[in-house]
């Protein structure tokens, strides 16, 4: 659409653009500090213990109610994300899968057995617009506690599968 001297009017084309990207990304609405589920998470001491007693200590916010293992990072800032990994902890050995609905980070992810010993780690990516696929992400194996983390902290601390386990209390 032009104006009478000739110029495009690009105001007019900013709604049905706008109106295009809400429907092909979906909105998600702005991340947030904390949740409801999140202020309910009690905040342990966690450490990954190596095969030559190497210890690598953190706070982690533990999941260990059916509503807080739901919720996880969804609706938290990167920026939390970042400050403190989550604990999802089970009342016994289960299968399991993670998505990334209404996460805005990238998340690395641990799996561990009942004895503590990470199993496996993987890199969650967030979801991009449709068609991107809506990836689900699990080990091989049941598991009692999966740590979600910022992608790189893993190995930062030179962690890897097989011989580090876990191992967390109450602060």
């Amino acid at each position: 659409m032009r104006d009478p001297v000739g110029r495009v009017k690009f105001h007019r084309y900013l709604l049905p653009v706008f109106s295009a990207y809400v429907f092909l990304v979906g909105f998600q609405g702005e991340c947030q500090q904390e949740t409801r589920a999140w202020r309910h998470m009690e905040t342990h001491h966690a450490a990954l213990i190596g095969p030559n007693g190497e210890r690598v200590e953190f706070p982690v916010k533990v999941a260990d109610e059916e509503h807080e293992r739901r919720a996880g990072f969804q609706h938290i800032c990167p920026v939390v994300i970042a400050q403190i990994p989550m604990l999802f902890v089970f009342p016994r050995s289960v299968r399991v899968s993670f998505h990334m609905n209404n996460v805005y980070a990238p998340l690395q992810i641990g799996f561990f057995d009942a004895s503590g010993k990470l199993l496996d780690l993987q890199i969650m990516e967030t979801y991009g617009p449709p068609p991107k696929e809506r990836r689900l992400y699990g080990p091989r194996q049941r598991v009692l506690a999966v740590l979600e983390t910022e992608v790189g902290f893993f190995d930062k601390h030179g962690i890897s599968p097989g011989q580090w386990r876990l191992v967390y209390s109450a602060e």
